[in-house]
């Protein structure tokens, strides 16, 4: 779904690695599906990236994600003069994201199981 919004192989390729890269076709797919614009799409994925390599380097699973990890990240970016207010909401949206993936995944275990 990443190949919706970037054609280059290398840019896709990168965003498919890390902590989050079982989630990004997921987070593609949703703001497609949602009616965000190409462009809007393709700055929210590259901050998505970004963070991607954030946690990559601070050794983080998407696992860990909550929003403890998303405030240490946005104190990042802004001693990088780096923040905007959409940056947190666009984590959000993830965390949510993986949140409700592993509901419905918890949720198909303990039917499969029960």
């Amino acid at each position: 779904m990443v190949q919706t919004f970037f054609k280059r192989s290398c840019t896709i390729d990168r965003l498919r690695q890390g902590p989050l890269a079982g989630h990004i076709d997921l987070l593609a797919a949703r703001l497609a599906t949602h009616g965000y614009s190409r462009v809007h799409s393709r700055i929210q994925l590259r901050l998505v990236g970004h963070f991607n390599r954030w946690l990559a380097q601070k050794h983080l699973t998407a696992e860990q994600l909550d929003e403890d990890v998303i405030e240490l990240y946005r104190r990042y970016l802004k001693r990088r003069k780096r923040v905007r207010s959409e940056d947190v909401c666009t984590l959000v949206r993830l965390l949510d994201l993986l949140l409700d993936r592993m509901a419905n995944s918890n949720a198909f275990r303990a039917r499969a199981s029960g």
